[in-house]
């Protein structure tokens, strides 16, 4: 069990130093479930236009995010110089492209590919 609360805040600034705070003392552990729904003529739109609109599909347990417990250098972001110096290796960034690799990173349901659609 952690100790250390988390801080909640409509601030992404708060929201980061929250997560650093946190996660330098703690596991972080998310759930991940989804929902199936079939495309055809009839959802096609409400998938692919209104995901945010809720369905009645049952949420489907698919497994557990684990962030281990580290160091985070970088509180205004949530990372660390290690997660950047190793995303900005696998992705051949420049040095100064390695400071925002965290924005390389987005969902959106509108943007994956057919096979996970």
């Amino acid at each position: 069990n952690c100790c250390v609360p988390i801080l909640l805040s409509n601030s992404k600034e708060q929201m980061a130093l929250g997560f650093s705070k946190y996660i330098s003392k703690c596991k972080a552990e998310f759930e991940i479930s989804i929902q199936y729904k079939k495309i055809s003529s009839e959802t096609r739109d409400l998938i692919m236009k209104q995901a945010a609109t809720g369905w009645d599909e049952e949420y489907i347990k698919v497994g557990v995010l684990t962030i281990p417990s580290q160091d985070i250098t970088d509180s205004l972001t949530g990372t660390s110089d290690i997660l950047k110096e190793s995303l900005s290796e696998s992705l051949n960034l420049s040095s100064l492209d390695k400071n925002g690799v965290h924005k390389l990173f987005l969902f959106h349901p509108v943007l994956t590919s057919d096979s996970h659609r």
